[in-house]
This record gives structure tokens, C-alpha cells and sequence, in this order.
């Protein structure tokens, strides 16, 4: 009696590979899959250069054209500032010459007043050099001898106070003094004004 070999026999189930599937333990890349995105955007840490993109260049200032263009400025502001306060000063004397003619001799004779005046006027005119020294063949340099007046006229009230009353006493004697200061100051602060606000 033959035995009957396992593959003849009829109640032993067959294991075909195309009936059961086989597990890998890899998962199989096909050709033809997409691959997956993931959900976060991924962030570089160095920024994206794109080449047609060209970075300006800006010209260079000239240094001679910036050193002009900060006093003018400057200009202006000092001008919107001292005049109105000089043209203001040049009215009141043609209006009340009598009251500044008394205001000025009152001035004249305490030192105190005459020293502490000579260390504002001095306060004035160094504020305005150190922003405004600058000499120029326009009205620029209106701001600027007014700021050498105003320390001169400061430095000589402090060093020598005893002698500004002996001057100014001369200078107020004169009966025309008020009338002619105060058309040169309205015409010097309203020339400066012009040139502060509207120029």
C-alpha cells in the first residue's frame, strides 16, 4: 500500500503565495506614489535669496552738500525764533520811545542787572554759534553775526560792567536813538522772519 504524499493529498489546504498576501515587515515604495506632505510648514533658519531680486543702492551724499544742508535747518529754526523777537523789540521803541528811554536808564544803574543781562546775552550767543557758525553769501549769515554780537556784547557786560553805564548813558542821550533802533530791528527781524517762516 502506497503512501500518499502530501502535496497529492486532497484534505491538506494548499499555501499559494497568490492566496494569502505576504506582510512585509518594510513598507513597499511604489514608483508612482505621491509623497506625502506634512502638515506644518517646514521653517528655514536661513532667509530665502531669490536671485532676481536686486538690492538698491543708494548714492553716496556728498559730504560738502550735507554740512549745508544741516545749517539750513538750523537756520530756519534760530530765524523762526530771534525775528519776532526783534521785530516785537523794534515796534515797542517807536510806540513808547519815552518808556524805553526810562527802562534803559533804570538798566544802567545797577551792576547786578547789568552782570546778570551780560551772562544771558553770553548764554545766547554761544547757544547759537555752536549750532549756527557758519558763514555763507546768503541770509545765513544775518544768524551768525547776530550770535558773535550777542557773545561779544555778553563777555563785555561780565568782564567790565563799570564802563557799560558811561556808554549807554552816551548812547540814550541822543533824542533819534529809539526811532533809529527800532526801524533796523523791524526791518532785520522782519527780514529774518521772512526767512524763517515763508523762505
Amino acid at each position: 500500500m502506497h503512501s500518499k504524499h502530501p502535496l497529492h493529498d486532497p484534505h491538506i489546504q494548499r499555501h499559494d503565495a497568490h492566496t494569502q498576501p505576504r506582510h512585509d515587515t518594510q513598507p513597499r515604495h511604489d514608483a508612482h506614489t505621491q509623497p506625502r506632505h506634512d502638515p506644518q510648514p517646514r521653517h528655514d533658519t536661513q532667509p530665502r535669496h531669490e536671485a532676481h531680486v536686486q538690492p538698491r543702492h543708494e548714492a553716496p551724499i556728498d559730504p560738502r552738500q550735507a554740512s549745508h544742508m544741516r545749517p539750513l535747518q538750523v537756520s530756519h529754526i534760530i530765524a523762526r525764533l530771534l525775528g519776532p523777537v526783534l521785530a516785537t523789540v523794534g515796534i515797542g521803541m517807536l510806540t513808547n520811545t519815552d518808556t524805553y528811554r526810562v527802562i534803559g536808564q533804570q538798566f544802567l544803574q545797577t551792576y547786578a542787572i547789568i552782570y546778570l543781562s551780560g551772562i544771558i546775552i553770553l548764554g545766547f550767543g554761544l547757544a547759537i554759534l555752536n549750532v549756527h557758525n557758519v558763514w555763507t553769501r546768503d541770509w545765513r549769515s544775518v544768524i551768525t553775526a547776530i550770535g558773535w554780537i550777542f557773545t561779544a556784547a555778553g563777555v563785555w557786560r561780565i568782564i567790565a560792567p563799570q564802563y557799560v553805564p558811561f556808554v549807554g548813558g552816551a548812547i540814550l542821550s541822543h533824542a533819534g536813538f529809539f526811532t533809529g533802533a527800532g526801524v533796523v530791528l523791524i526791518g532785520l527781524g522782519g527780514f529774518i522772519t521772512f526767512k524763517g517762516y515763508v523762505a
